[in-house]
């Protein structure tokens, strides 16, 4: 048999960064797509350009109006339009006019800047519609012409009137402004690792500096904009980057892409891949970008090393020495193929390993290219690693958020095995950007965790400390390379696991939620699709409407219904996905996990009150003694029928306390309890008959049998020191004798360790945590949570853990 083998490695992110960091070569035109003006009159303009990691965002000014869009990159087909109609404070009778335009990848909000000063934060509800989130104005903003987000809820604007880079907090809190340094006419704004990009709105011409407005280079575009406006100036007024390419608008039909790297890179010296094939050849190209056609008449038989359950390698090997570490591409093409033809195209994976004993193998795979159907088949894909010996050809039928998540520990692991050479604050903000990735993908949104993970890259691709070549004498030092590499195999990934998505039910407990309760908890326990096992649930990926994550330490799977099967019960804190219910009434709430790898969605109807009045109550009560309940009319006039209640259980059950109380304010002997969740509620009827309700916030009410004068009656969870790099000092108080737990979870939601289960009395406890797991062994540095829980309340504070 005789196998073809393409063999093609060329420099991609890494040599990238070479040219950009020592030789700023001018931008070249490498193409165009439409830009979205056709709902335009004249003039018409492409104000503010953003990439969310999937599309373009694209803020255009017309005559009238303005319009919003969300375009494909490639082909600048409009994926989403709305016309902005946001009021201008101080201008009621004028339309907005757009100016600039960023997207804000830590909560996925879409910002624009208006020609008033204002700022405004909007999200998508549909393909023709846009809700606004938040806006603010600045006096010290007087037209933000460019506008990107810096991260850390951050923004930085171009004001074109003071010529000044303003850096600003997306509440409105302005923290720096910075004089320009000499650019004419300043309009768009695009940041490329930690560097912007200014325009020059007269100029074809790019100004790169730093963040502090220090000049780094300026750069031309050359005549690509020229004669757009019916004149000789170039009219740029918008710019971002997306996938290392510069977009830039205007005054035009199309939107310019620019490549930020020329051809030109030399490669350094000494640099050279050797592919060897036992018994057969060697061949070494003298260039890493060179190429070449391999005919192999033998392979090399099984190998002995296992590889990962559900993989199923195929007799291609071949043995790949590299005496150059890049983060570079292999293309392999399969002519005659014995793969069976039962195997899905889409599970067809390059798998590599190091050699010497028995190295771990790993889905290497970047993007599946083609299938020719012929009388041979061709397949063809694209691998992506920095390091390897061993190859071959597999069929992966692992579960795909099962392979996510390993490549998320992977790439983490490249991460934390460099922490030495990364700068402490590009270390915390790569590990942060990975676990948002991770975070979006476990609210079922690929695209977003793509974004996140290209943003990601960016930091380590400019941090010129970060070791990113080859070195001789110390190989595998190519650290930059190993992280990307990682981060395009786990994207390929992310796509591929977004098409898993199975539907099921819920039921939510309570299931009347009364609004604006701090400290509400809400049980959700979820019905599994037939097929699934409910005890493969992945605890680190179950959340409330894509916004709350569940408690650590509260997944439960057994019999909760009573119905013979097993169910997932996961516990979550009402506040953190109020935003999501809307009016009074019946609202539909949905629960998002991964059941034996596979995307579930739930849903799950629940009743939500808006209380029309709030009863004043003190908020810590004692078992037995008399509290003043007071309350203002709230809708029934001056009525004598006053019904008073109480629920020991945040109104999951009510009491009735007193009737027909005429006025508004009752003394009220507190029950002799224990409870976080006691809550009272005062109903009337209107004229006409209408029932009117108002609500008490939650009471904590302490029996008479657990009050002593020498327990502090505060419930609390103290760390220190933080962030540590040895141990971790642990306070924690409970009010009452009562059952405890405190447990140390990581970012997954996975248990590291517990510290302490059984009762505790009333008072105040310490106890010291060693970085260590449940093994003994000591934990990888990054972000952890420490749980502190009794039977009805919760407390979790975050640790940083540094090596």
């Amino acid at each position: 048999m005789k196998t073809q083998f393409s063999h093609c490695i060329v420099v991609l992110a890494v040599m990238c960064l070479l040219a950009a960091t020592a030789v700023h070569a001018d931008f070249d035109l490498v193409g165009k797509i439409p830009a979205p003006l056709s709902a335009c009159g004249t003039p018409r303009y492409v104000m503010g350009l953003a990439s969310d990691g999937e599309h373009l965002f694209v803020a255009t000014d017309c005559m009238g109006a303005s319009y919003v869009y969300l375009i494909s990159p490639v082909t600048g087909a409009i994926v989403a339009a709305a016309e902005f109609n946001h009021n201008v404070p101080g201008c009621p009778n004028d339309h907005p006019h757009l100016r600039s335009a960023a997207y804000d990848y830590d909560s996925m909000y879409y910002w624009v800047g208006d020609k008033p000063r204002d700022l405004i934060a909007l999200t998508w509800i549909d393909a023709e519609s846009i809700e606004i989130m938040c806006s603010f104005g600045s006096n010290q903003i007087k037209m933000p012409n460019g506008l990107v987000y810096g991260g850390n809820q951050k923004l930085l604007v171009i004001d074109q009137v003071e010529f000044t880079l303003v850096e600003a907090m997306t509440d409105g809190t302005v923290l720096n402004i910075y004089g320009l340094p000499g650019i004419p006419s300043p309009s768009g704004l695009a940041i490329y690792g930690d560097n912007l990009f200014v325009l020059s709105r007269d100029e074809a011409t790019v100004y790169e500096m730093t963040r502090q407005a220090d000049l780094v280079e300026v750069h031309s575009l050359g005549d690509a904009f020229y004669g757009c406006c019916g004149g000789e100036e170039p009219c740029l007024q918008a710019a971002t980057f997306h996938d290392n390419l510069l977009y830039v608008g205007g005054n035009s039909d199309s939107i310019s892409i620019f490549a930020f790297c020329d051809s030109g890179i030399v490669i350094p010296e000494g640099d050279s891949v050797a592919v060897g094939i036992p018994g057969e050849l060697e061949l070494t190209f003298e260039s890493v970008v060179d190429s070449g056609l391999l005919y192999i008449d033998e392979t090399m038989g099984e190998d002995p090393c296992p590889v990962p359950p559900g993989v199923q390698l195929y007799p291609e090997f071949y043995e790949v020495e590299a005496s150059a570490f890049f983060d570079f591409v292999v293309e392999v093409a399969i002519i005659d193929s014995t793969l069976p033809e039962s195997v899905p195209d889409e599970r067809i994976r390059v798998f590599t390993r190091p050699s010497g004993p028995c190295g771990i193998w790993r889905d290497a795979t970047v993007d599946y290219v083609e299938t020719i159907e012929t009388l041979k088949i061709s397949r063809r894909t694209r691998s992506e690693d920095d390091e390897f010996s061993w190859f071959a050809i597999a069929d992966d039928a692992r579960r795909p958020a099962d392979i996510v998540h390993l490549k998320f520990d992977y790439l983490r692991g490249h991460i934390n095995s460099g922490v030495d050479s990364i700068p402490a604050g590009g270390f915390e903000q790569i590990l942060a950007a990975v676990d948002a990735a991770e975070d979006a993908y476990c609210k079922g949104k690929p695209r977003a965790a793509e974004s996140m993970l290209g943003h990601m890259e960016t930091i380590v691709r400019d941090t010129p400390s970060i070791p990113h070549t080859y070195d001789p004498d110390n190989p595998g030092t190519n650290l930059a390379g190993r992280i990307i590499s990682r981060a395009h195999t786990l994207a390929f990934s992310l796509r591929y696991s977004s098409d898993t998505a199975m539907m099921s039910t819920a039921v939510v407990l309570p299931d009347v939620i009364y609004f604006n309760l701090p400290g509400r908890l809400l049980s959700a326990i979820v019905e599994i699709p037939e097929g699934l096992d409910a005890f493969d649930v992945d605890a680190g990926c179950v959340y409330m409407e894509g916004m709350a994550k569940c408690l650590p330490g509260s997944l439960s799977v057994a019999d909760h219904d009573g119905d013979g099967e097993p169910e997932v019960r996961a516990v979550f804190l009402q506040g953190d996905v109020e935003g999501a219910f809307g009016e009074e009434g019946p609202t539909t709430v949905e629960i998002t996990c991964f059941i034996d790898g596979y995307e579930v969605h739930a849903t799950a109807d629940v009743e939500v009150v808006m209380p029309e009045a709030w009863i004043y109550a003190s908020g810590e009560l004692v078992g037995g003694q008399v509290s003043t309940v007071t309350w203002h009319d709230f809708g029934c006039g001056t009525p004598d029928n006053y019904t008073l209640f109480f629920s020991e259980d945040a109104g999951v059950s009510w009491q009735l306390v007193r009737e027909l109380i005429g006025a508004r304010q009752y003394d009220w002997t507190v029950p002799d309890i224990d409870t976080d969740e006691g809550m009272l509620k005062v109903t009337c009827h209107d004229a006409g008959g209408a029932l009117h309700a108002a609500y008490s916030g939650l009471l904590t009410i302490t029996s008479t049998a657990g009050v002593s004068d020498n327990v502090d009656e505060t419930f609390r969870l103290v760390l220190s020191p933080n962030p540590t790099c040895a141990g971790l000092n642990i306070e924690f108080a409970s009010p009452r004798s009562q059952e405890v737990a405190l447990d140390v979870y990581s970012v997954r939601g996975e248990l590291v360790k517990m510290l302490f289960r059984g009762r505790m009395e009333g008072g105040v406890g310490q106890l010291q945590w060693r970085g260590d797991n449940g093994s003994g062994h000591r934990v990888s540095p990054g972000t952890y949570f420490v749980v502190f829980r009794t039977g009805t309340r919760t407390i979790t504070e975050k640790v940083i853990i540094q090596r």
